[in-house]
């Protein structure tokens, strides 16, 4: 039975699953970070498939109602925070001006919301330590 929110029986139970996937995760060499690298869903379900011997059609379905759980919250406004991995929030962007290389006139950019991301202090080490 492929996995969907509608599924789920407890909020809780949901939690309790991503904490016990996320401490247990083990990342491969494909993940080694360099500037050429980049992770994309199939990596994660392929990871979590190979990790806790599920299909790789559940561990899909797991990936995209993550994903799409955090789009929804963000379309509506929230705050979105992962523990040990940090926030996606909002930020106003100011009006400036901006140029445009083609024609090489100013134009005015107006005031606008953007996502953002800020990593946990952890990441951001782990990063550090990767890039030295």
């Amino acid at each position: 039975m492929p996995f969907d929110k509608f599924n789920v029986i407890c909020y809780n139970d949901i939690i309790t699953e991503k904490k016990k996937i996320i401490k247990n995760m083990s990342i491969t060499n494909k993940f080694r970070v360099n500037k050429s690298s980049k992770i994309c869903r199939n990596d994660i379900a392929r990871e979590l498939s190979a990790t806790y011997e599920m299909s790789y059609k559940n561990a899909y379905d797991i990936v995209n109602t993550t994903f799409d759980f955090i789009k929804e919250e963000l379309a509506m406004g929230s705050v979105v925070e992962l523990r040990r991995f940090g926030t996606f929030y909002f930020k106003e962007r100011a009006e400036r001006q901006a140029l445009n290389i083609i024609t090489g006139e100013r134009v005015n950019v107006p005031r606008h919301t953007i996502i953002d991301f800020r990593p946990c202090n952890s990441l951001k080490e782990k990063i550090e330590r990767i890039k030295a």
